[in-house]
């Protein structure tokens, strides 16, 4: 388990130096959240696949589509295309996470 923690928090701080070595990323702090917040889920999603079960995925996704849904209407119309993006990475959990639990029973 401490392994977990350990590549959770080397996949943090890439996350953190690709938003400190981006230019203007400060200008749409939305996206930053949202796009963290997504990023973070990828990397539990991965981590903790084993240990996960349908209610935690499902609160998972729902947080992320939440978080997703509401990029457009907060910056703006022009962030679509990461909308759409970011809800097609969120339709390939549910298919890993169906193939995983197809595999796995």
């Amino acid at each position: 388990m401490r392994d977990y923690f350990v590549l959770l928090f080397f996949f943090l701080i890439g996350l953190f130096y690709l938003f400190y070595s981006t230019a203007m990323i400060n200008a749409y702090p939305y996206f930053m959240v949202a796009t963290f917040v997504l990023a973070l889920s990828l990397g539990i999603f991965f981590l903790f696949l084993p240990h996960m079960t349908k209610s935690w995925f499902i609160r998972l996704i729902v947080v992320n589509i939440a978080v997703i849904v509401f990029i457009p209407i907060i910056e703006g119309m022009d962030w679509l295309g990461f909308t759409v993006l970011y809800l097609a990475i969120i339709s390939f959990l549910f298919i890993g996470y169906s193939f995983y639990i197809r595999k796995h029973k």
